[in-house]
């Protein structure tokens, strides 16, 4: 993996925010850290320190010139939970394998929570686990395929906005909890879940129409109509992927079974589950 050198103006920014040397240490982390970084890329700097800080310290963004600079506050002890829930190892270990120390204390605290990420490896257990995160994240989801069904219904842009959008942003952290992706940055989860489930798989076509990425060709329907169906589909397709995790519990099939007929009572959707 390339690295961005770590510039003058980085030291400068760490010496800056850290002048007491209050902190445990600090990382360079996101695309800055990866060298993936454009002209709009913020540059997150992240300091550990031995408690727990207040709400508001926690984080914060300033410019430095024209440069974005996003810092971020968090206790070794958070640093040290990521391993052991699933919802943080999916969203920030390769964050933490991918990091820059910038300062470290003399015990090398840091250097070996980097060295932990960089040698992790799925046991059964946190597998398990992850997939009891997924299964309740998706039937969190249920709630946003009854908005878009609502808007749908009653032609509010609103809910439709609400529901299809909350499912689009849900479904890719629900099969990156299924599959165990461990995601690259913010902006590239999307993409690493769509080549797990297959680029040219069911899941990644209703994504990319419920986006709006790919234009449907359903033209009796205003896209926003369209892309509310489509996410209502995608919501239905992760049930399906799941479909062995949920039927090991009796209380998620029969939960599951009643959206999936919902979603099933609407001609609009049939139709387009129908023409794919």
């Amino acid at each position: 993996m390339s690295q961005t050198i770590v510039t003058d103006r980085i030291k400068k920014l760490v010496a800056k925010h850290d002048s007491s040397l209050k902190f445990l240490g600090s990382l360079l982390v996101g695309s800055h850290a990866r060298a993936k970084h454009n002209w709009y890329s913020d540059l997150d700097l992240l300091f550990v320190a031995r408690d727990a800080p207040e709400k508001h310290n926690r984080y914060r963004l300033l410019y430095d010139h024209e440069l974005l600079v996003s810092l971020s506050v968090c206790s070794i002890a958070e640093m040290e939970e990521i391993f052991d829930d699933p919802c943080q190892i999916v969203q920030k270990l390769q964050g933490l394998r991918n990091a820059q120390i910038l300062r470290d204390r003399d015990d090398h605290i840091l250097e070996r929570l980097r060295e932990q990420a960089l040698n992790f490896k799925w046991t059964n257990d946190l597998r398990a686990r992850a997939n009891i995160e997924a299964i309740y994240l998706l039937r969190g989801n249920a709630e946003e395929v009854h908005k878009a069904l609502g808007g749908l219904e009653e032609k509010n842009k609103h809910s439709m906005l609400q529901g299809a959008w909350g499912i689009c942003l849900a479904m890719p952290q629900v099969l990156a909890l299924h599959y165990g992706v461990l995601a690259e940055g913010d902006n590239s989860l999307v993409e690493q879940v769509i080549a797990k489930a297959g680029r040219t798989s069911l899941w990644s076509h209703y994504y990319s129409l419920a986006t709006g990425e790919v234009a449907s060709c359903r033209q009796s329907l205003s896209p926003l109509a369209t892309q509310s169906i489509y996410s209502v589909l995608l919501y239905k397709e992760t049930v399906s992927m799941l479909k062995d995790s949920i039927e090991s519990s009796f209380n998620d099939k029969e939960f599951f079974d009643l959206v999936s007929y919902k979603i099933d009572e609407v001609p609009d959707i049939r139709a387009a589950a129908m023409s794919e």
